[in-house]
């Protein structure tokens, strides 16, 4: 089965998160914009990183076959319910760097949405360096 079929198959939304580079005079925010499985091909083809947000159980069931794809889940499932992933962050920046583009997705689209909310919060707050 080749990566755009797996693409379709559950990934059905995508946010990329550029990574953009900045200046001492020029404080430019990330740029979030949603992109179908095309696009996301044609990304992932030039080297753009994947974070697939989903659980490490959903990660095990299938996924994109690219040597740039992570599995960093966004959210976990505890006993008191659905919680942030604490190490979400940590995990992240352990996989990427400055020069990075982005691209996060999950199932229907809802993770990768807050994932990137909450990493361009990060970077705002310079929890998450870019």
């Amino acid at each position: 089965m080749d990566s755009l079929h797996v693409l379709r198959s559950f990934l059905l939304l995508f946010i990329v998160f550029n990574h953009l580079p900045r200046t001492t005079t020029s404080m430019s925010e990330p740029k979030v914009i949603t992109i179908d499985v095309n696009q996301a091909q044609k990304l992932l083809d030039s080297g753009y990183t994947f974070l697939d947000v989903r659980t490490v159980e959903e990660f095990k069931k299938g996924h994109v076959d690219s040597e740039n794809v992570f599995n960093v889940p966004y959210w976990l499932y505890t006993p008191q319910g659905q919680e942030i992933n604490p190490n979400f962050l940590k995990h992240v920046s352990s996989l990427c760097n400055q020069t990075d583009h982005l691209i996060l997705g999950c199932k229907s689209g809802v993770r990768s949405l807050h994932a990137t909310k909450f990493l361009v919060s990060s970077v705002s707050t310079k929890r998450f360096k870019i």
